[in-house]
């Protein structure tokens, strides 16, 4: 029975394998390729080398890289050694190194007393409200907030050999987390080893006595100031804070890749805080250790583009039409551009380059997997649709982006480097992980039932199935066919999509009168562009706007929305970063021969193309955070290519098949 079965199985594979249809579309689709291979487009697009050739010896790198004069040498010496001074003698970073040792080497009996009399008292303060006070208002999760630290605090007390720094690097997910995946810096100093000694082997009676009257203070002051639960919260985020703060200082490394995958769920309320400063904080740190000599920083043509681009931004900023409400907006812009470059430099070995790209794709995960929860168990919303064309939609997911075409716009930009990691796996159980990974962002894709994202995610799926094997051109065609049974088996999703330019939907007619009305703006301010952001846009287009579409935040366009605030200058150079930046990730998979770093580039590639897919149909900057994403993966995408182009010559094994 067995023989037979293997028997069957070889017979259907010589009748594949002997298919003349197969093997003709196999013949076109290798023909398309090597078309393709010896086209001008591909000698322009992997053309990368060349092009750096030339930029070496132009003035730009001489002032950037490779020009020092003795003269200039010299007093950039002295400028290093003064900020290296002031560094170490600084009373900030000193005090955040003290304050970070102290509570990462204290004992765990310590903090239980802390907590113990915190949750004792504010527990407490909840029985006084309720039986003497008389204060109906008062919740319950305070009491229950109390009971949990206190039960808490019992089980710290019970480690009074431990401290705070050996029970994280102990756990086993504490470990995985912080040490492994975020890569944070194992402490080794004799200083700090010494301290923790100090903390577990010796009578700490005095400091045990002031952490309870702190936990009591704090206790009593929850009667009028905040719930128990808010207190601690503010308590840990400031300790953690300042630990993190000594943390990125130390090692810029892990406060890159904490953003990296932080940046999806920081609140859109206050970016200024929570994204602009954390860039900041890194940038500088990789610049403290840099002018020490132990990082390196490396500055290429794109490099010189995307600095050329930061300029259009700053001045996009202070020569607007509004005077003070394109400042702030273009100073973001800023901040999230320059991560850039301090990312591209950051990522220099395929240990971080595999990191990150488990971080992007975790990341992007649980952000589908809110979004396919509000689906199915959220609060139907049908702000953001027809519900007169699509009534047989009952609401878009919007996960933790606020929106849902911002929802797609990131997903189209994650979900290609879920699909690149799934050829990529080296074991079975990462292969699976990624496969569910991938399912789960395409299946909340589909959710945030955004056809400009969907458009884009077609596009992006198209040119990487073709890099990773040649043999899916065959696969495009056959699927072809397969196009008039999708309303039968998706009856609405092929009315959603098949609704793409029909004028009769609200959000095309609007889209269209937008676009009406902003390339007449753009012939008034061609050159010279309006300004960066929002308020700008916002004081023009009401001039130029058509009845009845008066009120607009943005263009709804990419690319009208760049040639509207910066001009035809701006515009030129977001073309130019956009070609350079394809041309280096051809350039780095041609001549990569690591499958891991070609394919990895491909995913990085095809999320950035998708989004500027979506680029025609929407203006996804206008989101703070996605514009933050969207150069997170440019860098790392850059860095990737770096790495290729450093460490590899020839052309690509998948190239040669």
């Amino acid at each position: 029975m067995v023989g037979e079965n293997k028997n069957l199985t070889k017979k259907n594979r010589n009748v594949f394998k002997n298919s003349r249809i197969l093997s003709f579309l196999l013949f076109i689709a290798d023909w398309i390729y090597k078309k393709i291979g010896v086209s001008i487009a591909a000698f322009i697009f992997t053309g990368y080398e060349n092009c750096e050739k030339i930029y070496e010896k132009s003035f730009f790198y001489k002032i950037f890289q490779g020009y020092e004069p003795s003269a200039v040498k010299n007093s950039v010496k002295k400028i290093k050694r003064f900020i290296v001074v002031r560094c170490e003698k600084s009373v900030v970073i000193n005090f955040i190194k003290n304050f970070a040792d102290n509570i990462l080497a204290a004992n765990l009996f310590t903090i239980g007393m802390f907590f113990m009399s915190f949750g004792f008292y504010s527990s407490v303060m909840y029985l006084l409200k309720i039986f003497i006070l008389n204060k109906p208002e008062t919740k319950l999760i305070d009491l229950i907030g109390g009971v949990v630290l206190i039960v808490f605090s019992v089980l710290l007390c019970l480690n009074k050999k431990t401290s705070l720094y050996d029970a994280l690097y102990g756990s086993i997910i504490c470990n995985a987390l912080f040490f492994k995946f975020l890569r944070f810096p194992e402490k080794r100093e004799k200083s700090f080893e010494d301290l923790i000694e100090k903390n577990t082997n010796t009578s700490m009676k005095d400091i045990n006595i002031v952490c309870f009257l702190i936990g009591m203070v704090l206790g009593i002051l929850t009667y009028v100031i905040m719930s128990p639960i808010g207190a601690v919260l503010i308590v840990c985020a400031v300790i953690a804070g300042i630990v993190g703060l000594y943390t990125v200082l130390c090692y810029p490394e892990a406060g890159f890749f904490a953003l990296l995958f932080a940046a999806p769920f920081l609140p859109a309320g206050n970016l200024v805080l929570t994204g602009a400063a954390p860039c900041i904080l890194i940038s500088i740190c990789y610049f403290l250790k840099l002018i020490r000599g132990k990082r390196t920083f490396k500055f290429e043509i794109f490099d010189l583009f995307v600095l050329m681009f930061c300029i259009v931004l700053l001045f996009g900023g202070l020569v607007s039409v509004s005077k003070t409400g394109s400042i702030k907006p273009a100073l973001v812009y800023l901040c999230f551009t320059l991560i850039y470059f301090t990312g591209v430099n950051i990522i220099r070995s395929k240990e971080m380059i595999q990191r990150a790209v488990i971080i992007l794709v975790f990341s992007g995960f649980l952000i589908a997997l809110y979004g396919i929860y509000q689906n199915y168990f959220g609060v139907s919303d049908t702000t953001w649709q027809d519900t007169d064309m699509f009534s047989n939609i009952t609401s878009r997911v919007i996960s933790t982006l606020g929106n849902p075409n911002v929802l797609g716009e990131y997903l189209i930009m994650i979900i290609p480097i879920a699909v690149s990691a799934v050829f990529i796996a080296n074991q079975i159980k990462g292969r699976i992980a990624y496969i569910i990974y991938t399912l789960c962002g395409a299946v909340c894709l589909i959710f945030t039932w955004s056809r400009g994202s969907w458009l884009g995610f077609i596009g992006a799926c198209l040119i990487l199935f073709v890099i990773i094997n040649r043999k899916a051109i065959v696969a495009y065609i056959a699927m072809i066919f397969l196009v008039p049974f999708v309303p039968i088996v998706m009856p609405t999703l092929a009315q959603r999509f098949t609704s793409i330019g029909n004028i009769g939907d609200s959000s095309t007619s609007y889209r269209l009168s937008i676009w009406q009305a902003v390339i007449k703006m753009i012939r008034h301010y061609f050159f010279e562009g309006i300004g960066v952001g929002t308020p700008a846009f916002q004081l023009v287009y009401p001039e130029y706007s058509l009845a009845g579409i008066e009120d607009a935040p943005h263009s709804h366009s990419l690319y009208l929305q760049t040639l509207t605030e910066s001009g035809i200058v701006g515009f030129i150079v977001l073309l130019l970063v956009i070609f350079f930046f394809i041309q280096y990730c051809f350039t780095g998979i041609k001549k990569s021969e690591d499958k891991y770093i070609s394919l990895s580039i491909a995913g990085g590639l095809c999320g950035i193309i998708g989004f500027l897919i979506n680029g025609f149909t929407d203006y996804a900057w206008y989101n703070y955070r996605v514009y933050l994403i969207f150069w997170l993966i440019v860098a790392v995408t850059v860095a990737v290519c770096r790495f290729s182009l450093k460490n590899n010559s020839g052309a690509n094994s998948m190239y040669k098949t």
